[in-house]
């Protein structure tokens, strides 16, 4: 995909993850790393990042990050 498919959500100036709708599938990636990514179900995808901005998943406790800017992701 071309880079301007992907969106970007920061919680730092070095830490970013990039997102790409593709259809019934989302890629997930890591900005530094870029030519690595994981792929998830749309749907999964969503109930993933509505459980991270209801407060049902604590994602920087989670994934150990800290700042904000993960609600982002699923815009």
């Amino acid at each position: 995909m071309n880079r301007s498919a992907w969106r970007r959500a920061c919680v730092s100036e070095h830490t970013c993850v990039e997102v790409s709708d593709r259809g019934a599938l989302v890629a997930v990636r890591d900005s530094v790393q870029p030519t690595v990514a994981l792929t998830f179900a749309a749907g999964d995808w969503r109930s993933f990042v509505a459980a991270v901005k209801d407060g049902t998943i604590d994602a920087h406790r989670s994934l150990g990050a800290t700042g904000s800017g993960v609600s982002g992701i699923g815009s």
